[in-house]
């Protein structure tokens, strides 16, 4: 089975000056672990024998990892979805997850609003590699629940002068353009609320039944399915890609290997007795049948002079199984 992976580097800034002050030259690099389950272009659709049309997804793209979910759990999003977005809410409280990452498409469309991202949130950067450059989204993580209470509000509004919504799966086309923003597989419950003239495209993705990611797809930029150009530190081919990061912080690895996400330093100048330490990001390594990877990299230490001054052949970048994860979002970036 393939496993697909976009470099994407997330940049979190925390809320308050100082906080950002200390963080500001951290990467976020986000540990990829595919989702065994999922299915990719050509393979079989599960029956979906009890949910309605309107919940069954198109074909998948290239390129894309889809993870199926119980048809009654599909069906009690979509129930949510239209009791709490397309019509007066009688209960409010029960649509978003503790804690909801407003991706950047949603976020253009709210943070306009006074009462979104003021309290007890988290402003996030994410950096996409293009075929030209590299955008840099902004978004918002919030936890405070009259916060989300008013983003709940600011979404029927912006349904309403739409003229109304449906509730439905994700399309071909859609899955393309969300997978290029982001770094999991996507995985249901995730459904569309397709406004009326197709202005908006929110899609919503769910944890406990209740929403914890909300992205806008016609506030993203059109992707141009090129190849992100090769740098000296980045290159990749056929899909697989690695890009060299070198750091002071050897504390970062062992960050890695406990919790799955590291903040990478990175170091763009050598100081005088200070150890440098390199990181190895990797991109759609593959794996066999048995969900492992395997992935090796030579080594080459130059002097200033362009001598050679080491050489390592064969040295083991990642040769382990990607384990599924359990809940939450699954990144697929992963860390030599």
């Amino acid at each position: 089975m393939k496993l697909v992976l976009l470099f994407t580097l997330c940049v979190a800034h925390a809320a308050h000056a100082e906080e950002a002050e200390k963080k500001k030259d951290k990467i976020v690099v986000l540990s990829g672990q595919n989702i065994p389950e999922s299915l990719v272009a050509g393979d079989t659709f599960p029956a979906m024998a009890d949910r309605p049309d309107a919940l069954k997804p198109e074909p998948l793209p290239e390129r894309v990892r889809y993870k199926f979910a119980d048809d009654k759990d599909v069906v009690a999003a979509a129930a949510l979805l239209k009791s709490q977005l397309l019509q007066e809410v009688k209960e409010p409280g029960k649509l978003f997850d503790d804690n909801v990452m407003i991706q950047p498409g949603a976020w253009k469309c709210v943070k306009s609003n006074e009462g979104i991202g003021k309290i007890n949130c988290i402003p996030t950067t994410a950096i996409v590699p293009n075929a030209n450059e590299k955008l840099t989204l902004n978004g918002m993580v919030i936890k405070d629940k009259e916060e989300e209470a008013t983003l709940g509000k600011v979404i029927r509004e912006i349904i309403r002068k739409d003229g109304g919504a449906t509730v439905r799966a994700l399309k071909t086309d859609e899955m393309s353009k969300l997978w290029t923003y982001i770094a999991i597989d996507i995985e249901e419950p995730i459904l569309v609320v397709d406004t009326a003239n197709h202005a908006h495209i929110f899609v919503c993705d769910f944890l406990h039944n209740k929403i914890c990611t909300m992205e806008e797809l016609n506030s993203l930029p059109d992707s141009d399915e090129k190849p992100v150009v090769d740098t000296p530190s980045r290159k990749s081919k056929d899909g697989f890609g690695a890009q060299l990061l070198l750091t002071d912080d050897g504390k970062v690895f062992k960050v890695q290997n406990k919790a799955g996400i590291a903040k990478i330093k990175a170091l763009e100048k050598a100081q005088r007795n200070v150890l440098i330490h390199t990181a190895i990001l990797i991109t759609d390594p593959g794996t066999d049948a048995n969900g492992e990877a395997n992935v090796t990299c030579d080594i080459t230490v130059r002097k200033p002079d362009g001598t050679v001054d080491a050489e390592q052949k064969d040295m083991v970048g990642r040769r382990s199984i990607i384990f599924p994860r359990t809940t939450g979002n699954s990144p697929r970036n992963t860390l030599a």
